[in-house]
């Protein structure tokens, strides 16, 4: 799950970046020195998406370095007991297999796989239903859900399972090829029915099923709203008004 908190951090800066560019400065080595990492308390951090307040800094005796307390607004990612992830797998044994969600690491044990799943060795080792119509092996994406989580100081680790009502395998490596040969409407519509969220940086206007595209996603936010299913635009980055918030949001 994701939440957007305000965090504090005291950084050190070396005298030579001192000058006009000083704050410039003290948010790229902030970006870079905390972007990507993990803590135990609050999770991976996927992004700062702000700088609340920079305060005075205090000269470290012999060395020059100043350190400045920094305190921002940023993404964070903590997976929690009970929450349904997709995940890639990485690599299947006869123990089970481990898969990838973002930063997060998952194991999926074989007593926690499907009765009708059954381990194949081989060059790319798999578990497979008896009639081989589904297939978990290294790239497969599967919906799982996560039952334990073991957190240390600067990872969190998890514990899953997909032997539970839709739950599975959602795509198969062996058809990715033939499915990302078109980005066409219907995997679009599928991967919205099961919630899975996608981040776009640039919309492909070219492509040919973009009108068709636009126009399910316009048909699913209408229906949402129907049911009752609004965004919460206390909640959003943007500093607009409700309205506006809520084209964002949607």
């Amino acid at each position: 799950m994701f939440f957007h908190i305000v965090l504090e951090r005291n950084m050190q800066l070396h005298p030579r970046h001192f000058g006009r560019d000083l704050r410039e400065k003290l948010v790229s080595k902030l970006m870079k020195d905390v972007e990507g990492t993990c803590s135990g308390r609050h999770g991976f951090v996927v992004a700062i998406t702000g700088i609340e307040n920079v305060g005075k800094g205090l000269i470290r005796d012999g060395t020059g370095f100043v350190t400045f307390p920094v305190k921002y607004q940023c993404v964070v990612f903590r997976p929690f007991k009970g929450e349904i992830l997709e995940a890639v797998v990485t690599m299947v044994n006869k123990m089970g297999f481990f898969a990838e969600a973002g930063p997060v690491q998952i194991f999926v044990s074989n007593h926690l796989i499907p009765d009708d799943m059954e381990f194949q060795s081989g060059d790319m080792p798999n578990y497979t239903t008896s009639d081989g119509s589904v297939k978990i092996q290294k790239e497969s994406e599967v919906r799982l859900k996560i039952i334990g989580t073991r957190v240390d100081a600067t990872e969190i680790f998890c514990i899953g399972t997909i032997k539970d009502d839709f739950l599975g395998v959602i795509s198969d490596p062996d058809k990715k090829s033939e499915e990302n040969a078109a980005w066409d409407c219907r995997k679009c519509q599928f991967s919205v029915g099961f919630r899975k969220m996608y981040s776009f940086t640039h919309v492909d206007e070219f492509n040919p099923h973009i009108e068709r595209v636009y126009a399910l996603f316009l048909e699913l936010s209408m229906e949402m709203e129907e049911k009752g299913y609004v965004p919460e635009t206390k909640v959003a980055i943007y500093d607009l008004k409700a309205e506006e918030n809520m084209n964002e949001l949607c």
